[in-house]
C-alpha cells in the first residue's frame, strides 16, 4: 500500500515540478494567459490613437493610455509606466507580462472593457495572482 501511494504521490508531484522548470515568458493560470505575442500589429492597426486618455477602473485606481512615438504605454495612477505590444484592435498586452488591456467601443461611443493585472504574491516561489477589473 505504501508504494502505491509514493506512486501515486510521484505521478501527480511529476508534472507540477516540470511546469516549474520551465522556462518561458507565458504566464499561465486558470482562465488566463497572458504573453507577449511573436506577431503584433501597429499603434495604427489596434486603434490606440482613439483609446488614448485616462480611465477609471472597478476598484477606484486609474488607468492612463498614453504614447511616445510609436510606443504605447499604460500607467495605473501615478505608478511606472508600461510598455504595451497591440495584439489585436483594442487588446493590449504589457511586455512585462503585468497586465493585458481589452478595450471596446460602445454603441453610445463610451468605452468599456476589462483589465487583468498581475499582483506579486506575498511568498516567493507562490503562482503570479491576477486581479481582473472592468472599465467603468
Amino acid at each position: 500500500m505504501k508504494k502505491i501511494s509514493l506512486i501515486v504521490l510521484l505521478a501527480f508531484a511529476a508534472p507540477l515540478a516540470m511546469a516549474q522548470s520551465a522556462s518561458s515568458p507565458t504566464v499561465k493560470v486558470p482562465a488566463y494567459n497572458l504573453a507577449v505575442p511573436e506577431k503584433t500589429v501597429g499603434k495604427i492597426s489596434s486603434g490606440f490613437d482613439s483609446y488614448r486618455g485616462a480611465y477609471d477602473l472597478s476598484n477606484g485606481q486609474v488607468l492612463s493610455l498614453a504614447n511616445s512615438g510609436a510606443t504605447m504605454y499604460a500607467q495605473l495612477d501615478d505608478g511606472s509606466r508600461h510598455e504595451l505590444a497591440a495584439t489585436g484592435y483594442g487588446k493590449f498586452v504589457a511586455t512585462d507580462l503585468s497586465m493585458r488591456i481589452t478595450l471596446e467601443r460602445k454603441a453610445d461611443g463610451e468605452v468599456g472593457g476589462e483589465m487583468l493585472i498581475a499582483r506579486s504574491p506575498s511568498i516567493a516561489g507562490q503562482p503570479m495572482a491576477y486581479v481582473r477589473l472592468a472599465l467603468r
